[in-house]
């Protein structure tokens, strides 16, 4: 693994349904990370399979023929260290609450979204990433009985 830092460009995957958006954040943080896009829940997934090392997704809720929601636990259950934000137009619901409180979701986002909040989100999403993969390095090098502390 190499060292990752706060500086890292890290990847980021949005689905969306919606071109216009897609595009719209693409130029909004592709200064801060590697943004990759998709239409649907299929090139999400075929992102997934290319790139092993996305560190956050973020989805629409109202996708066809699956939910922001279902197609998040499908990306978690194949890259689990991924932290996932969720957006809506409409409403946050019981179900993206519970999904909060259970750790599957690290945020629901209200669209249109207010950039000082999505930036807070990203950042606090890049910083929990961060420090998954921190984790794992160190219990790799203990595993091997080669620790040396490289995670600052």
């Amino acid at each position: 693994m190499e060292n990752l830092s706060l500086e890292t460009k890290l990847k980021i995957l949005y689905t969306d349904d919606e071109p216009v958006n897609l595009q719209n954040f693409s130029m909004n943080f592709s200064f801060n990370f590697v943004v990759l896009t998709a239409l649907n829940a299929d090139e999400a997934m075929a992102h997934v399979e290319q790139h092993d090392d996305i560190a956050i997704i973020v989805s629409e809720q109202r996708l066809y023929p699956v939910t922001g929601m279902e197609l998040l636990d499908q990306i978690r259950n194949r890259l689990p260290d991924t932290v996932s934000i969720l957006f809506s137009a409409f409403c946050i619901t019981d179900e993206m609450v519970d999904a909060v409180n259970d750790g599957r979701l690290m945020a629901c986002i209200l669209k249109p979204w207010d950039m000082t909040e999505l930036w807070d989100a990203f950042e606090r999403a890049r910083e929990l990433y961060l420090l998954s993969m921190c984790n794992k390095q160190m219990i790799r090098e203990l595993e091997e009985g080669r620790y040396r502390d490289t995670c600052q």
